[in-house]
């Protein structure tokens, strides 16, 4: 047991670690802030957890902290914390598991992560748990009653949790937020509801300063900016209340900008918070109030357009690696140096250079994916464009089984691997088995030569390691070849996960049109941790991406109202930095 005062909580087989402590990460700064409502709010989820096995349900606006607190008490008291991201389409399958191609590509029931996690006692959330529908919700009933334990019809078994797992789940209020159902009171009885609320404005400052490295008095600027904000409402985005014209997402990543002078900034936090605003009106509201706050004028003219301008030396550049850009196909010629492009490079850069999430919005033609594909060519990066509609599926981004081609190829692969070992390495005083051209065309009796191969050598060459470690490495690679010709399926990544995985740009065009539910999916890759868990994939565990520093993830979109165009829901715009790109209209561009 781990003593959480007052309360004692049951501890797992994982490294106990305290996330608040500062010697636990990497950056010397804690992970998680204990202020007095995080502490308040972690006493009533030990008291929950502590009481008995009941399910637990968190409910609060976006960005209120609702899974890290679970994920802090997880690791806490050493527990293993397996989240998965509810959406519309959800179905139980992604829950309790389905048919699919194992790792040697053969038909097999792979458990779902609820269902590993059930038998190996990890705890389990289910984020935003009113977006998924209700005949999969329904389903989970007999996991959340006393009896506790979830039937899988595809086996005909049924699973007694182990005695360390837990679920929790995640929610914001139903219908402020996009796509958002309220759940049926008999199904929210079976849970134990703690209610959270925004973190409070004073607490916000001990935030910024622990988490982010920010300068006391530059954090106490940034909460008074944010109370003046909210308390004039957004009249484009009015029915977003109070968190219409500034998040505690966007305090963070303005905090995480280390700004070094007032000057740097009012000018971060105009790039932030202001350059996302559609209306005129409302960027000057908000300019009139950092500089009230800050004390400072805001001079952006220089910055993007004056000639040591960061979006010009870009340009600059591009035009001298011309031949790249020929090579990318795109004609460097043809992009004219107006305020508009310039100050895009400036945004978008800045972006880059802090990891975060871009979604640029703006009518068609007013070159949002040019400065994109520009700035990839530049930075010498593989950019991977996805163009989003209506009809798109979780699986275009994240990849799925697709059916094994080119088998011919394997196996000739496979002989032509064992003809190099024969004709190169072997020593040429030692009797082989014979290698003829039945065995040649057949995989199963070339894995099967190589094999005994193998054997024959362990028990004769003893003494001759390089040569027995050659024999090795080329059974492992046509018994590994042989697997991939015998199977039916395989696992295919995405353009997102191969992205992920190479360190490269992912632009998804035209994001709004595709379905909320395939957009929510992303939303662990949207946040500072940009990990992504693949339940889709099966196999032995849940497979876990964490994405290569250098991968970075932009989107764009039309605004609200043009043809068969919408508005994203409020929880998944909180997680990029928003740039707002006008149409061309001055005269001079």
């Amino acid at each position: 047991y781990v003593l959480i005062k007052p309360f004692w909580i049951v501890t797992g087989n994982e490294e106990q670690l305290d996330w608040a402590d500062p010697s636990s990460s990497f950056d010397g700064r804690p992970k998680f802030v204990l202020t007095p409502s995080a502490t308040a709010n972690l006493r009533r989820l030990c008291q929950a957890v502590a009481s008995g096995p009941w399910s637990i349900l968190l409910e609060g606006p976006t960005s209120a902290g609702k899974t890290t607190l679970v994920e802090y008490l997880a690791a806490r008291v050493g527990h293993r914390c397996v989240r998965i991201n509810n959406h519309e389409h959800t179905d139980i399958q992604e829950y309790t598991g389905s048919y699919a191609a194992d790792s040697k590509g053969k038909i097999s029931f792979q458990e779902g992560i609820l269902v590993q996690a059930l038998r190996k006692g990890h705890w389990v959330i289910l984020d935003e748990l009113n977006l998924a529908p209700s005949e999969v919700l329904e389903a989970l009933n007999r996991l959340l009653d006393d009896n506790r334990e979830l039937y899988l019809p595809e086996i005909n078994e049924t699973v007694k949790p182990h005695k360390n797992f837990r679920l929790f789940a995640t929610q914001n209020p139903a219908g402020a937020y996009g796509g958002r159902k309220p759940l049926s009171r008999a199904f929210r009885n079976r849970f134990v509801e703690i209610h959270m609320a925004d973190i409070p404005e004073d607490e916000m400052i001990l935030i910024l300063e622990r988490r982010c490295g920010c300068p006391p008095s530059h954090a106490k600027l940034l909460v008074k900016v944010m109370k003046s904000l909210r308390q004039r409402r957004s009249r484009t985005g009015i029915f977003r209340g109070k968190d219409g014209l500034v998040t505690p997402r966007d305090l963070l990543r303005w905090a995480g900008r280390g700004a070094s002078s007032k000057v740097d900034l009012a000018r971060e936090g105009y790039m932030l918070l202001a350059e996302r605003l559609r209306d005129e009106e409302e960027k000057n509201v908000v300019r009139s109030v950092i500089e009230t706050e800050l004390k400072v004028k805001i001079e952006m003219e220089e910055t993007y357009y004056g000639e040591n301008s960061e979006g010009r030396i870009l340009l600059e550049h591009a035009l001298k690696q011309h031949s790249l850009l020929s090579e990318s196909g795109l004609n460097v010629n043809s992009i004219a140096p107006t305020q508009s492009i310039l100050r895009l490079l400036s945004l978008v850069m800045r972006c880059i250079q802090q990891k975060e999430p871009v979604l640029l919005v703006g009518d068609t033609g007013c070159g949002k994916t040019t400065v994109v594909q520009l700035l990839s060519v530049i930075l010498q990066i593989k950019l991977t464009v996805v163009n989003c509609h209506a009809s798109t599926e979780t699986s275009d981004l994240l990849g799925g089984f697709r059916p094994i081609r080119g088998r011919q190829d394997i196996a000739q692969e496979m002989s032509q691997k064992t003809k190099e070992l024969i004709d190169n390495w072997l020593d040429s005083s030692f009797e082989l088995p014979e290698y003829n051209s039945e065995t040649m065309t057949s995989p199963k009796l070339t894995v099967e030569f190589m094999r005994g191969l193998s054997r024959l050598y362990l028990r004769d060459l003893p003494n001759n390691p390089l040569q027995i470690q050659l024999v090795a490495t080329a059974l492992r690679e046509v018994e590994s070849l042989f697997q991939k010709y015998s199977s039916l399926f395989e696992w295919v990544d995405g353009p997102l996960v191969r992205s992920m995985k190479d360190g490269s740009m992912l632009l998804l065009d035209e994001m709004s049109l595709a379905e909320d539910a395939v957009l929510e999916r992303l939303n662990s890759v949207l946040e500072p941790s940009r990990t992504l868990v693949l339940a889709e994939k099966g196999g032995e565990g849940p497979s876990e991406v964490i994405a290569n520093d250098k991968f970075r993830i932009f989107a764009t979109m039309n605004p609200g109202g043009d043809f068969g165009k919408r508005e994203l829901s409020p929880a998944l715009r909180s997680r990029f930095t928003e740039i707002w790109v006008p149409p061309v209209t001055h005269r001079t561009d």
